[in-house]
């Protein structure tokens, strides 16, 4: 899997606080708001706590940096706007993942994640987009806590492509497991 896919951690957060991350531009970091967000206070955690560790796997990595500034959307996040970028000090020598179009229903897709369950190895789960509303859209695969931001790729040939990162867990009504945010591809060149 990528390298530009990796863990978001809060520094000083009292709780483990992780989130999944990708780098989308050799500056810039996309993840799911809400992981940028203090559930308590409902304010954005200061930058300088966000640290984004690339192709993290048992204690390597490929690169690690700390956030400068953080663009997420004010007030609380609401499903269809649950996207934030990271803003870094600096490019990380690393491919960026580039982003493409919303996956249409029956789409088959690869998340690529570290979940609570699983925090120091990136774990892959390939499924199909069920339904899409918008910019949201239904997977068949499950989430947990972790998960969040989590990178919901496309194949383009050899190349994987970011066609929206999952922001929420959903109960499998209607084979629905999970929901993604899709992302505009226009917004990131």
């Amino acid at each position: 899997m990528p390298e530009a896919i990796g863990r978001i951690n809060i520094a000083g957060y009292r709780t483990r606080r992780m989130c999944t991350g990708t780098l989308v531009w050799p500056d810039l970091v996309l993840t799911a708001a809400h992981c940028l967000r203090d559930p308590r206070s409902g304010r954005d955690f200061d930058p300088a706590r966000v640290n984004f560790v690339a192709g993290w796997s048992q204690g390597d990595y490929a690169a690690h940096a700390r956030g400068v500034e953080v663009l997420a959307p004010s007030g609380a996040p609401a499903l269809a706007r649950d996207a934030a970028l990271v803003r870094l000090p600096g490019p990380v020598d690393i491919a960026p993942i580039p982003v493409a179009a919303a996956p249409a229903p029956g789409t088959a897709v690869t998340v690529v994640s570290y979940a609570r369950s699983r925090p120091h190895l990136p774990a892959r789960a390939d499924c199909t987009v069920i339904r899409r509303q918008g910019p949201v859209f239904g997977l068949d695969c499950p989430a947990e806590p972790g998960q969040s931001g989590a990178p919901v790729l496309v194949r383009a040939g050899e190349e994987w492509r970011l066609a929206g990162i999952l922001s929420a867990r959903a109960d499998g009504t209607a084979g629905i497991g999970s929901y993604a945010v899709a992302l505009d591809p226009a917004a990131f060149r």
